[in-house]
């Protein structure tokens, strides 16, 4: 998969495995984890999810990815890291991201859910 505006190559799906690199820079390894993550969530939540390496900066963003996505689904599954260590990682976020979307006091963590807020023009 590239990135369709830069061309940049951001992850090779073998089918049994996606394969994505790190980034140096935080925001540019969100952006990407954000375009890998429709691949990623695409696959029944029983397919192990496994991180390699010990980067600290990469596998917090991953447990935060995927703690954002559980948070936010609809239909009650629920994906998991299969190393332990990131997986806790995992529910500490989930738990700050119920926590913030419970208090209701800050809108970036509203869950992504179609809102009716548009009304037809009155005919008067």
């Amino acid at each position: 998969m590239a990135d369709e505006e830069t061309g940049e190559h951001i992850c090779t799906d073998y089918g049994d495995r996606v394969i994505f690199g790190n980034s140096r820079d935080y925001d540019t390894l969100k952006r990407n984890m954000v375009k890998v993550s429709p691949i990623l969530f695409s696959r029944s939540p029983d397919v192990a999810m496994s991180p390699q390496g010990d980067n600290e900066q990469f596998n917090q963003a991953f447990a935060k990815m995927v703690a954002w996505h559980n948070v936010n689904r609809q239909d009650g599954d629920e994906y998991r890291i299969s190393r332990a260590d990131i997986d806790r990682l995992r529910v500490e976020s989930e738990q700050q991201f119920m926590g913030m979307s419970g208090q209701g006091n800050d809108s970036r963590y509203d869950r992504d859910e179609p809102k009716q807020t548009w009304k037809p023009p009155s005919p008067l």
